[in-house]
C-alpha cells in the first residue's frame, strides 16, 4: 500500500463539529461501522443533532458501536430516544472511569472533540492512528458493560 502522510485539521464551534460528523458519515459505505466513546460534557444543545445524525446513520445501514461514560448513559430524558436507535451496540463504562469528551472513528478518520467552552474538534486522517485508536476502543469495550434494561 502507498504510505500517505497524516492530515490534521482543527475545527471550532458547534457547526464545525456537526459538519465533520455529517461529512464523515456521508463517506461511509453501507454495512460499515462507526465507533465512538461518548462523555457527558457536550450537553443538551447537541441533542437534536444526535437525533438527526443517528436517523441518517441507520438509514444508511452504518452500524454504531458506542461506549458511553456512566454519567452520559444515565440521563433518564435520553434513554427513550436511545432505545429507538437501530444498527447499534452499546456498552457503558464503570462510574469512576473518566474519558475525554468525545472520540469517534470513521473508516480512516479519528475525531477528538472537547467541549470546554467553545467546541474544538481535532480531525486526524491517518490509517496508523485509526488502527491505534481502534485498539484503544476495543480495550475499553471489553472493560465496559452492556447497559441494564436496554435493547441496544
Amino acid at each position: 500500500s502507498v504510505h500517505r502522510e497524516a492530515v490534521v485539521e482543527m475545527l471550532y464551534g458547534k457547526r464545525g463539529f456537526m459538519g465533520v460528523y455529517e461529512k464523515e458519515l456521508s463517506k461511509m459505505k453501507i454495512g460499515s461501522t462507526y465507533y465512538t466513546i461518548a462523555d457527558y460534557t457536550f450537553g443538551k444543545e447537541y441533542a437534536s443533532f444526535w437525533v438527526r445524525y443517528h436517523t441518517l446513520r441507520a438509514e444508511k445501514k452504518v452500524h454504531a458501536r458506542m461506549i458511553y461514560s456512566y454519567k452520559n448513559w444515565h440521563q433518564p430524558e435520553r434513554l427513550a430516544l436511545r432505545k429507538k436507535r437501530k444498527f447499534i451496540s452499546v456498552r457503558v463504562l464503570p462510574q469512576l472511569v473518566r474519558i475525554p469528551s468525545q472520540i469517534s472513528l470513521f473508516d480512516e478518520t479519528v475525531i477528538l472533540s472537547f467541549f470546554e467552552g467553545e467546541c474544538i474538534s481535532v480531525v486526524i486522517r491517518s490509517h496508523p492512528f485509526f488502527v491505534s485508536m481502534k485498539g484503544y476502543f476495543e480495550m475499553l469495550w471489553e472493560k465496559a458493560e452492556p447497559p441494564e434494561n436496554n435493547s441496544c
